[in-house]
């Protein structure tokens, strides 16, 4: 559930086919807002980095760069995590934020942390996957620009915010929280403007090869 008043704007669950492949269930869209779905997956990625901890973030931002590289990614199996439920909701200020609650598997009793981060790595790229593939055509090379970016964002914006706190105090992870709302809000703005998707563009090639030459992982 939201904070109060906010407006819920998507509403959807997933369940993992034996293969990997999440199957969506769509409770509720709302029209008005465009590009729910595809923004819903670099909105759930970039919270998700502020949230993994140790080697995750870092393997969790090569995964989404070798994708925004090469779409043609496979689905990966997970054993302790078998779907997810999340919802949008509209913010003050126009700041679209996310809750995001992975559904453990009832087969696994015994759970490691480091391999349910991974699971929760491998579903998140699993429903990016999906979502790309189900996305219309002009969709696509858009999903990838942003997702580019919200990894550079991570990069430049998230990780000194996260050098500086302590992890532990609540206040300051809210803080942290609704910086990450507020640019993957930011993104969802920039959504309209087709141009910008340009893969043959010298600033995506810039920030591309910026992204990846990145080394200052925590």
């Amino acid at each position: 559930m939201g904070l109060f008043g906010d407006r819920l704007l998507l509403r959807l669950n997933t369940a993992s086919l034996p293969t990997g492949e999440p199957k969506l269930n769509i409770e509720k869209m709302e029209a008005k807002f465009q590009h729910l779905l595809p923004f819903s997956c670099v909105s759930i990625l970039g919270s998700q980095l502020t949230v993994l901890n140790a080697q995750h973030p870092r393997a969790l931002c090569k995964r989404v760069i070798g994708f925004v590289e090469n779409p043609t990614r496979q689905f990966e199996t997970t054993s302790l995590v078998a779907g997810f439920n999340l919802e949008m909701y509209e913010g003050r200020n126009g700041v679209i934020y996310n809750q995001f609650n992975p559904v453990r598997s009832r087969t696994q009793s015994y759970v490691n942390d480091d391999s349910l981060q991974t699971d929760i790595e491998r579903i998140l790229m699993n429903y990016t996957v999906a979502v790309f593939a189900q996305s219309e055509e002009g969709e696509r090379p858009l999903l990838r620009v942003f997702l580019l970016l919200m990894v550079r964002y991570y990069q430049r914006e998230i990780i000194p915010i996260i050098q500086q706190i302590n992890v532990f105090d609540l206040e300051q992870r809210k803080k942290l929280a609704n910086t990450q709302v507020i640019l993957a809000s930011m993104i969802y703005k920039k959504w309209n403007h087709p141009h910008l998707a340009s893969f043959e563009s010298d600033a995506f090639q810039d920030t591309l090869a910026a992204t990846k030459a990145f080394d200052g992982y925590l």
